[in-house]
């Protein structure tokens, strides 16, 4: 999509390094984030997709509402963003201001991705030093170290958060492929214990686009029920059939969802009519009732898509739409999911 050389993906330049370019970012700075309610508000929202949802009170100046006083069943979101660093010859991380990244990390998944959760409440949105894309394709200690350094800012981000702006809202983590591999650790780490507060808080983790072994959890739990809160729901968008070239056998782990369902149903592939709509390159929402889908073998396999030349497409790995082809499924389900939290700490 980008012009990139998929050569970037094996190729191994040099080994890891850091150096002044990799200066940690200090999450005070209001640069230092892609998406925040007072540095930088999500503005964006589907094309005359009705009025855009803001829940959030004095988005500058947030007040401190109990959410049970609150106009609307509200949630903190803490979104990390996909790889947007590749190329040939590339550093195995990107400086957290590169400017290419940060580029294509806002024109998309800040715009395409995290405008899902716009309902929820408030967007965080963390810039950090995120690894080449080749880590992803090659299993050396360099790609893990990169890794490691990239999960320190957005660890790092997460507990700014905590200490400086959280509310004592719900909480849902959202985010893709390289962002869904920080957060699987952040769960592992600050959300895997049933009795924590942040266990209690967790609405849902949205983490598409990455391995995930339920076993690496002891306490967290794939959920496969629409309104089911407190776990994680993932998968990853290939055609019927395909298995892409980073596909593993023990991906076989993975507890994909139906996305179109938000259920396991391994027997066929769910309804057109379940399909809510594909957001598009132009932010504009079309094509509702154009997706049957079916999880399989760890993958969520899709059928030829039902629209003007959908079967002509000839796309096989769709893991760069898994939010744009369920954009409105995303969107209903976590401002459903939140609101089910609600109503379960309501009760009691």
């Amino acid at each position: 999509m980008f012009g990139f050389d998929d050569r970037d993906k094996t190729e191994f330049p040099f080994p890891f390094r850091t150096g002044e370019a990799w200066e940690a970012p200090e999450y005070g700075n209001p640069l230092a984030w892609g998406l925040h309610p007072r540095f930088n508000k999500l503005q964006a929202w589907p094309k005359g997709y009705g009025p855009m949802p803001d829940p959030v009170p004095h988005p500058l100046h947030p007040a401190v509402i109990p959410a049970a006083d609150s106009a609307a069943p509200l949630a903190d979101v803490f979104f990390v963003h996909p790889t947007t660093h590749r190329g040939v010859g590339e550093e195995w991380n990107a400086a957290w201001n590169d400017e290419v990244a940060r580029a294509i990390a806002d024109a998309w998944p800040l715009q395409h991705q995290a405008s899902a959760f716009r309902g929820c409440g408030r967007v965080f949105a963390p810039r950090y030093r995120q690894a080449h894309l080749r880590v992803f394709y090659q299993d050396v200690p360099d790609g893990a170290a990169a890794l490691d350094l990239a999960y320190s800012d957005v660890r790092r981000a997460f507990d700014w958060y905590l200490e400086h702006e959280d509310r004592g809202l719900p909480l849902i983590l959202a985010g893709h492929s390289q962002g869904s591999y920080h957060l699987i650790r952040l769960m592992r780490e600050r959300f895997d214990d049933a009795g924590s507060e942040l266990a209690q808080r967790l609405v849902a983790a949205y983490v598409p686009g990455m391995q995930l072994d339920p076993a690496g959890f002891q306490h967290l739990k794939p959920m496969h029920e629409p309104e089911a809160t407190g776990g994680y729901l993932t998968w990853m968008t290939v055609a019927r059939g395909h298995y892409p070239d980073y596909y593993r056998d023990d991906f076989v782990k993975n507890p994909t969802v139906n996305p179109t369902t938000w259920t396991a149903d391994l027997e066929e592939y769910s309804a057109y009519g379940a399909h809510l709509g594909i957001l598009n390159r132009k932010m504009q929402l079309r094509y509702s009732r154009t997706i049957r889908a079916i999880p399989k073998d760890g993958l969520l396999w899709i059928r030829p898509l039902r629209m003007p030349l959908g079967s002509m497409l000839g796309l096989k790995d769709w893991h760069i739409a898994d939010y744009n082809l369920f954009w409105a499924n995303i969107r209903h389900n976590a401002e459903l999911r939140t609101q089910a939290w609600h109503a379960r700490h309501r009760n009691g």
